[in-house]
């Protein structure tokens, strides 16, 4: 009987084993499974991008609005600023032609309360009333607004009281009877300066209140404009910053 060698150096492999069925279909809906929730994170990465993108531009809309908003808001305060200016310079224009209005018939006054202090005689006194007299017969009552014409009022008062003076100075000089002398006239006559020296002095505050009032109103307004101004330029830059 013969035998057959065998050659023990050679390995022998192990039968490899068939891979069941329903482990290859497991591998399968694992990898997909997989892939599905990779898509499902890309999904929510990109639109949670999108959304922050949306957002961003949502808030970033909603801040030009509010910019523009701004600009137009500081744009009306402006030109209600330049109005106030205007209106300003207008009264400050009244009240300058207020006082060349009255400035001769004032001064004409004060000449003669100022003569007064001194001494006069009646021929020197009816001499400035009669200046008085053609100085306020240029002032032009009709054209004054209502602050000029209380001023002018007090300048007519002191006018009236020098006009009553001399009438009474006139009658105790110049009457029937020659009997009258200054010093029985001069207690009158004093009450009579007196009023007319309380009228000047009305008349120049009230002159000093039309125009420094108006001045005052003058510069408030320009710093007003200024500040508004100031305001313009910045909302204007935050508008130029958010859409460049």
């Amino acid at each position: 009987m013969t035998h057959e060698s065998t050659d023990s150096s050679e390995p022998i492999e192990p039968p490899i084993p068939e891979t069941p069925k329903s482990a290859n279909t497991n591998r399968r809906f694992l990898r997909r499974r997989y892939i599905v929730s990779l898509s499902v994170i890309a999904l929510v990465l990109v639109g949670g991008i999108a959304f922050a993108v949306i957002d961003a531009k949502r808030e970033h809309d909603k801040k030009v609005s509010e910019a523009r908003i701004k600009v137009q808001q500081a744009t009306k305060a402006v030109e209600e600023g330049e109005s106030l200016v205007e209106e300003a310079e207008i009264a400050q224009a009244e009240a300058a032609s207020c006082a060349d209005a009255l400035d001769g018939f004032k001064s004409a006054l004060e000449d003669m309360n100022g003569r007064l202090a001194v001494g006069l005689n009646i021929g020197d006194y009816s001499d400035r009333l009669g200046d008085i007299a053609v100085e306020y017969s240029d002032v032009d009552f009709g054209e004054m607004n209502l602050e000029c014409l209380n001023a002018a009022v007090k300048g007519e008062k002191a006018y009236n009281a020098y006009v009553r003076a001399k009438n009474v100075w006139n009658d105790c000089l110049f009457g029937s009877d020659f009997t009258c002398s200054n010093d029985d006239v001069l207690p009158e006559l004093r009450a009579e300066w007196a009023k007319a020296t309380r009228s000047i002095d009305a008349l120049d505050r009230r002159l000093q209140k039309v125009t420094e009032i108006p001045d005052l109103q003058v510069v408030t307004a320009n710093e007003i404009l200024e500040e508004r101004n100031s305001e313009l330029e910045a909302a204007m830059a935050t508008l130029n910053e958010l859409t460049k």
